[in-house]
């Protein structure tokens, strides 16, 4: 497999105050964009290592109303979750031979249509998206049609963050099931995952991975935490230091 940790969703329901809370939080958050369907819009923290975080919004607050739960043909579905984490995405350098070594393991996982969104400087860019065949998006995986850098910008001007965050340092995803979740992880990454008591973790170019068996998580995986790595060495949960 050629995958490395991406990007994590954080659903929103009012982009502009969104922004205005991470900002507050010391993260350098700006405004990415509209997706293609017009449905959601994002903005961005990116980080100096390269990963970034999402937080994703209807472009109106009557979309909210009667969404269809079978439509993927947008991200809207996942705000039926309410705010808060709702998945992550792996990036993949060749995501057709990716997927099909993963249906080869036993995944269930579908390749979907080309996506994209519209940079507020006018620039087009475009994506290809793959995700379990349950619907969940933890994760999703992800590979560019246009250059990267246009979808996630590395300018040391958007990177630096006030606060000193300077990347991704670990995951922590709940499953109902730790066998089942630990099978899921070594189909979608090929590698051998520890699987401990209560817990399992592996490595992914450089992200910790951490699995929990969790009675209150129902779905195939749910993203419960991201730990972010500080400028001083240390790691912050994203949970803690949004509630304080």
């Amino acid at each position: 497999m050629s995958l490395r940790f991406d990007h994590a969703i954080i659903l929103v329901h009012d982009l502009d105050l969104a922004i205005a809370q991470y900002r507050a939080k010391g993260f350098n958050a700006f405004f990415g964009g509209k997706h293609a369907d017009g449905k959601t819009h994002n903005a961005l923290i990116v980080f100096a290592d390269g990963s970034y975080l999402e937080l994703l919004a209807p472009t109106s607050s009557e979309l909210l109303k009667g969404i269809d739960l079978n439509d993927r043909t947008s991200f809207l579905f996942l705000l039926t979750q309410g705010e808060g984490l709702g998945g992550y995405a792996l990036l993949s350098d060749g995501l057709e031979a990716d997927v099909e070594a993963m249906q080869r393991l036993g995944l269930g996982v579908v390749l979907s249509s080309p996506n994209g969104r519209a940079r507020p400087d006018g620039q087009q860019i475009r994506w290809r998206t793959a995700a379990l065949d349950d619907g969940t998006m933890t994760p999703f995986f992800i590979q560019d049609q246009t250059p990267r850098v246009l979808r996630v910008p590395d300018e040391p001007s958007v990177t630096a963050q006030p606060n000193g965050v300077t990347g991704v340092a670990r995951l922590e995803i709940g499953v109902p099931e730790l066998a089942d979740g630990v099978r899921d992880y070594e189909m979608m990454t090929g590698l051998s995952v520890e699987q401990g008591a209560n817990q399992a973790q592996f490595t992914l170019n450089g992200v910790e991975f951490v699995i929990k068996a969790n009675t209150a998580t129902t779905v195939r995986g749910q993203l419960l935490d991201v730990q972010l790595k500080a400028s001083s060495s240390e790691t912050i949960s994203l949970n803690k230091l949004m509630a304080n």
